[in-house]
């Protein structure tokens, strides 16, 4: 995102990016990029939890005014509790259904002799394989 964001500010549209992954946007270097130390697809907060979603939107409108460079980071105070391992869970109901519809994909292919869409299968294949690792 913080490539999109460079690209979105040379046409003259501000921009503010929202960040899990502090060290790959300190070498991307979005205009400006505020970190939140949650898990990767947690970038606005838990699921279902209003009020943490709003204080990490609003956080990161009310840091607009501390930016002084182009290439800022700003921390958030927000961080996910060590306790709490719930994101695991969902991430691997993820990546189940995305391995369940990859193979469905791959037999769709195979079955129906759809050569031409060879591409899609050797996909499908890399997805089965990283999610059997």
């Amino acid at each position: 995102m913080g490539l999109v964001a460079r690209i979105v500010e040379e046409h003259g549209v501000p921009t503010l990016t929202y960040c899990l992954a502090r060290d790959i946007m300190a070498k991307v270097k979005p205009p400006r990029a505020v970190f939140i130390d949650y898990p990767l697809g947690y970038t606005t907060g838990r699921p279902n939890d209003v009020a943490n979603q709003r204080d990490i939107i609003k956080a990161g409108l009310d840091a607009l005014i501390r930016f002084t460079a182009p290439g800022s980071i700003i921390d958030l105070p927000f961080t996910w509790s060590g306790d709490d391992r719930s994101w695991e869970e969902d991430m691997r109901v993820l990546y189940l259904e995305k391995r369940e519809s990859s193979i469905m994909k791959r037999q769709r292919i195979l079955g129906e002799g759809l050569s031409e869409y060879q591409d899609v299968l050797k996909e499908a294949e890399k997805a089965i394989s990283a999610t059997s690792e």
